[in-house]
């Protein structure tokens, strides 16, 4: 494992596995719908005026948006909304291992 210089907006997943059962998945919760901008990026959202993008390994995962009802009452209060969106980042093919770095920016 390589050392990780820190950066507060990359988020790093490594994994390495002795057997495939399935694609390995990366999971982010979201208030507003995404929107994919270009292959690789997405707006989550504004803040102040400037957007807030996901930047992700287009060559190494593919993407879906999912609508998730809240059903929770507790987390309706606590989120403000009846619904928030899932974003999903899957592998691409069937490796054992991989590292996925995924930024946050703001622009």
């Amino acid at each position: 494992m390589r050392p990780l210089r820190f950066r507060p907006n990359l988020i790093r997943d490594e994994f390495s596995l002795e057997e495939l059962q399935e694609r390995s998945e990366l999971h982010f919760m979201t208030l507003n719908e995404p929107k994919e901008i270009s292959p690789g990026i997405f707006k989550l959202g504004e803040k102040s005026g400037k957007s807030i993008l996901l930047k992700y390994p287009k060559s190494k995962v593919e993407s879906k948006v999912e609508l998730w009802e809240m059903k929770d009452e507790r987390l309706r209060k606590v989120w403000k909304q009846k619904a928030v969106y899932r974003l999903v980042f899957f592998q691409k093919g069937e490796k054992l291992s991989d590292e996925w770095n995924t930024e946050v920016i703001i622009e």
